[in-house]
């Protein structure tokens, strides 16, 4: 009983995805891999669909956190050319197409994740590009200009940004990132929650909240950016 009970803090961050029943039982917990087969897209053209078993090691985002992005993206999702970074399982870009995006790339560089995705894909009877690459290569090699209306990242988190080579701060860096997306195009980016935005990296805040020890920022290009050679 005690070794399920000390796991039941992990449930609490996802209280919408269990049965009422959970919480009078807590002999049913199982560790966190387990219990992250509860996750389900929230609304939408495939709202309640369950994703497949998380594998062990991933962090998708809770429902928790996606129900915070996508009500303050509101409308803005309809129609849009989305592009899912460190895409896990496919959370966010599936949850995007449900609520009315037009199409997706999901970009994971795991191929257990995209063989997770691509099954996601097929619950859910929604399709998408799923690219089994670096992000940062494919960002560098595989994007065009203005080719994105909505991007997604949510990268490892890093405690410390000083020398600018975590994930979150190598993205906002990217000037082929800046590049890909349409003004007036919004990248979200999850990160943790002592991240500062690098000081002249071509993006402008919209919004920022704060949710469990994570970050969720959402950004513009800035007006003043200098197109890139290519």
């Amino acid at each position: 009983m005690r070794q399920y009970q000390k796991y039941r803090w992990k449930v609490k961050e996802i209280p919408a995805l269990l049965p009422s029943y959970c919480y009078s039982h807590p002999i049913v917990f199982h560790p966190l891999p387990s219990i992250l087969l509860f996750m389900r897209v929230i609304a939408g053209s495939a709202g309640s669909i369950r994703f497949q078993a998380i594998p062990r090691g991933v962090r998708p985002t809770t429902a928790r956190i996606r129900e915070a992005i996508f009500s303050s993206l509101g409308d803005a999702v309809i129609g849009a050319r989305v592009l899912d970074l460190f895409a896990g399982v496919g959370t966010l870009g599936i949850e995007a197409l449900s609520r009315g995006a037009a199409s997706a790339v999901l970009v994971e560089h795991a191929e257990r994740c995209s063989k997770c995705i691509r099954h996601n894909l097929m619950r859910t009877r929604l399709s998408a590009v799923v690219q089994t690459v670096d992000v940062f290569r494919f960002i560098n090699f595989h994007t065009e200009c203005d080719s994105f209306d909505l991007v997604f990242a949510d990268p490892p988190y890093a405690r410390s940004t000083m020398d600018g080579q975590d994930p979150a701060s190598r993205l906002c860096g990217s000037r082929s990132l800046i590049q890909a997306i349409s003004p007036p195009g919004i990248f979200v980016l999850e990160a943790f929650r002592k991240f500062h935005l690098p000081k002249n990296c071509g993006w402008t805040p919209l919004k920022e909240k704060s949710l469990n020890g994570t970050a969720i920022l959402f950004l513009t290009r800035s007006n003043d950016l200098e197109p890139i050679s290519l």
